[in-house]
């Protein structure tokens, strides 16, 4: 099926709007809220908008650590 052009439009804004990443660090944290071992950064609400996103700073393992062994 073609992808027409509000659909690419539609997808194109998600990707910019901070707003939906912002709600995407609200569902992973939701979902994984149970398991100790996992944790993502936790959006300030005040300090979002379409164009800024404010989150948690949160201590980690870098990913290519897991990757070379």
């Amino acid at each position: 099926m073609p992808l027409t052009f509000e659909e690419f439009k539609r997808s194109l804004v998600n990707q910019t709007d901070l707003r939906f990443e912002a709600k995407n660090l609200d569902e992973f944290n939701s979902r994984f809220a149970k398991n100790p071992n996992v944790i993502f950064p936790v959006p300030v609400s005040p300090y979002i908008s379409a164009s800024v996103l404010v989150e948690s700073w949160e201590e980690g393992i870098p990913l290519t650590k897991f990757l070379t062994q």
